[in-house]
């Protein structure tokens, strides 16, 4: 076998072993912009449930101003393959 094949595992990183880190790292960035938000004064839920037709939805975070339209926040982490 050689060294430098990387399977489809590897480039998705979806072994068991890359997921907690993986995880973790969306964890932190999420503290970090939950933080971010409550010091600019933002009301924040994160990783709230709402039940839809669609089924049980989770976004990362829901973020409002008292008074206005409430913003929707993904996080995702990307990894940036070079072959």
């Amino acid at each position: 076998m050689r060294k430098d094949y990387k399977s489809l595992g590897h480039i998705f990183q979806i072994y068991a072993r890359t997921w907690s880190p993986r995880i973790d790292r969306h964890d932190a960035l999420v503290n970090e912009i939950v933080t971010f938000l409550k010091h600019k004064k933002f009301e924040v839920l994160v990783e709230p449930r709402r039940l839809t037709p669609a089924g049980v939805k989770k976004p990362g975070i829901v973020a409002w101003l008292p008074g206005y339209s409430a913003v929707v926040i993904d996080v995702a982490l990307w990894l940036r393959c070079i072959f």
